[in-house]
């Protein structure tokens, strides 16, 4: 029989109540996770969390003086049998009848206690409320004790949720995030919710409140780092988390909290998909990383930290997990650009799913997008020469004519101009180069003629990439170096090779990338890090 002045004592603790020292440890050097933890249940029993069940109910009503005697006397006889749920702010029944007519509110139960004295009703626990006392009755010890913990789970989260979402002072907040992180840690509960719950109530906090300090901020992420090392930070925890990695990137929150929650995400996370912000949370991690003194060293460290001192990776998610955030890095630094070229839906709308087509952005001149005439010099505004002579005679063709596209001719009203060769949209400017151009500087110059062209070179090269390139913002031009150079770092694993080819064997890279000098240059290692791998599954890729 469980100890009945054990279990008061958790429910009796004021909920503002001044926390331990052990419980007051928020120094970053001194580990997020160093945490005292008092377990509430001696026996070490678990349960799983309850949401309905058939119970026994009787409700007596009578002036607390004379409880005992009541619940002792021959009086107490009848009891209704009822089919409880435990929403999240009331105990009701399937049937509301009786004792149950009404809804039993947790902000209305005083006390929650088991009985455990001589003559007292078997199995029994006991809901005080004003008033009155309402008795559930269970089959068996090990429901009885089920039924408790999931009312007392339920009653406190009820409780922290009505604090957190009306904040005053922000130091008696932080000391109430630790005693809730704390009472979801030791729970004899078992279910996802118990941890998900409590980061769902502070991340709306955080949501709400957005004018923190930053040291706020620090302490808040160090008080529920214990929670995030088995659990995915939901959704508007993500975003929080993304904005710290921006605006504090040297912070050691980003070391000390962050590194062990996207490690865990990059060996169990089975679907970005259904989960984008995981996904934005990673890059903007590795992101930060790279931001730190030897930035890409410590990439390269975290990514072997990743693959592990073996020469076999014991994780299977990890290269697919680390190859759909270098996908989305490398397609987001040209969002802009594709969305307002080809009107495609764009990389947020396919992670929302909501967008309608009729809000997307209209497309870009059809224009912009033609190969700049060779004809006309930069500095003349009509296509004719700036030669005086009579206009009758045609100008002599070219020795070597480029291909061009028919154009109408204009009305004589109407002096034609030269399409513009450089378009600014949203800070990417589009410079469209002549083939020839962009072939020769490709080629790295004449070659030999009995020389054949390199393999790579043609992999890489296409008309479509030969008609432009991209110059893009200094912060774009960082994360696209970043990310081509974890591509690169993935190739030198041997283990992690053929499933990299098969994930790359489509090129998934948009063709503005391919125009990118620092991008291919890395590209090419990989490919030629899959052409010297004499094994079948890697070179036939």
């Amino acid at each position: 029989m469980h100890n009945n002045q054990f279990y008061q004592c958790e429910e009796n603790k004021p909920l503002l109540g001044e926390m331990s020292e052990g419980n007051n440890n928020t120094k970053l050097g001194a580990g997020p996770c160093k945490r005292t933890l008092h377990h509430c249940s001696s026996s070490g029993m678990r349960y799983k969390l309850l949401h309905e069940g058939d119970i026994q109910v009787c409700v007596v009503k009578h002036p607390r003086t004379f409880l005992s005697k009541i619940l002792t006397s021959k009086f107490l006889r009848r009891w209704e049998p009822h089919h409880l749920t435990l929403t999240d702010s009331s105990l009701t029944s399937a049937t509301p009848t009786g004792y149950m007519e009404t809804s039993l509110s947790y902000s209305s139960i005083e006390d929650l206690q088991l009985l455990s004295w001589d003559n007292a009703p078997k199995y029994c626990v006991q809901l005080s409320f004003p008033g009155g006392t309402v008795l559930l009755q269970a089959a068996n010890s090990y429901l009885r004790d089920q039924w408790f913990h999931s009312l007392q789970w339920k009653k406190k989260i009820y409780k922290y949720r009505k604090v957190l979402n009306n904040p005053s002072r922000w130091d008696v907040v932080l000391k109430e995030i630790r005693a809730l992180v704390d009472m979801a840690l030791t729970s004899p509960l078992q279910d996802e919710s118990i941890h998900q719950a409590p980061l769902h109530i502070i991340s709306t906090l955080l949501a709400e409140n957005s004018n923190l300090s930053t040291q706020d901020h620090e302490n808040i992420i160090v008080a529920i780092a214990p929670l995030l090392e088995n659990n995915h930070p939901p959704p508007d925890l993500c975003e929080f988390f993304c904005k710290h990695c921006r605006e504090r990137p040297r912070s050691m929150v980003v070391i000390e909290v962050f590194t062990p929650v996207v490690q865990r995400i990059l060996k169990h996370n089975m679907d970005f998909g259904k989960c984008p912000r995981l996904r934005l949370f990673t890059q903007e991690y590795i992101l930060a990383l790279n931001e730190l003194n030897a930035g890409m060293e410590v990439v390269k460290k975290f990514v072997h930290s990743m693959h592990g001192p073996t020469g076999q990776c014991p994780h299977p998610r990890v290269l697919p997990n680390l190859v759909a955030v270098c996908l989305a890095a490398i397609y987001s630094c040209y969002e802009e650009f594709i969305n307002s070229r080809d009107n495609s839906p764009s990389l947020k709308e396919i992670r929302n799913g909501c967008q309608q087509q009729n809000d997307r952005k209209p497309p870009m001149p059809l224009r912009l997008l033609r190969p700049e005439p060779p004809t006309p010099p930069p500095a003349t505004l009509l296509p004719l020469s700036a030669n005086p002579s009579p206009p009758q005679p045609p100008p002599p063709a070219p020795s070597n004519p480029t291909p061009s596209i028919p154009i109408s001719s204009p009305t004589p009203s109407l002096p034609l101009s030269p399409p513009p060769s450089v378009v600014n949209s949203s800070e990417i400017l589009v410079e469209l180069e002549r083939n020839n151009t962009a072939n020769t500087r490709r080629k790295g110059g004449p070659s030999g003629g009995d020389s054949e062209p390199n393999l790579i070179d043609c992999l890489l090269v296409s008309p479509a990439v030969n008609t432009l390139s991209i110059q893009l913002p200094a912060q774009a031009d960082r994360v696209l170096g970043c990310f081509a150079l974890i591509l690169k770092m993935l190739s030198d694993y041997d283990d992690w090779r053929p499933a990299l080819a098969s994930l790359l064997q489509p090129i998934p890279f948009p063709k503005e990338a391919l125009a990118h000098a620092k991008f291919t240059k890395e590209l090419k290692y990989v490919i030629q890090r899959f052409a010297e791998d004499p094994r079948q599954e890697v070179s036939a890729r």
